[in-house]
């Protein structure tokens, strides 16, 4: 039976977001609150979904919004304050979610 590459990059996909999952288990800091260490099932699913779905795409949009920002910019430059909320809009909020959110927190 051959797999074809599309089906070994989805795997490789898959094993790359479980062991992502598992280094922060593995990671996690001894001294934390009891409560906090013991996650529910729907915590490890929001992590996992959080991983695989949303951070790649918020990375997109990151990078989909600086270029959009490129444009958008000068041309909010008139108005008062429109730079720094194109720059907010486009930039810093889809930065901040992907890359500064804590892991499963929507």
């Amino acid at each position: 039976m051959r797999i074809s590459s599309r089906g070994k990059i989805g795997w490789v996909w898959v094993t790359m977001m479980v062991s992502l999952v598992w280094s922060g288990v593995a990671f996690a800091d001894g001294d934390s609150d009891a409560s906090e260490s013991k996650r529910s099932a729907s915590d490890w699913g929001a992590i996992v979904f959080d991983v695989g779905v949303l951070r790649p795409l918020g990375a997109i949009q990151t990078g989909v919004g600086t270029v959009l920002f490129t444009v958008a910019g000068p041309l909010a430059l008139p108005s008062d304050g429109g730079a720094g909320e194109a720059w907010d809009v486009f930039v810093r909020v889809p930065y901040e979610d992907t890359f500064q959110r804590p892991l499963g927190r929507f």
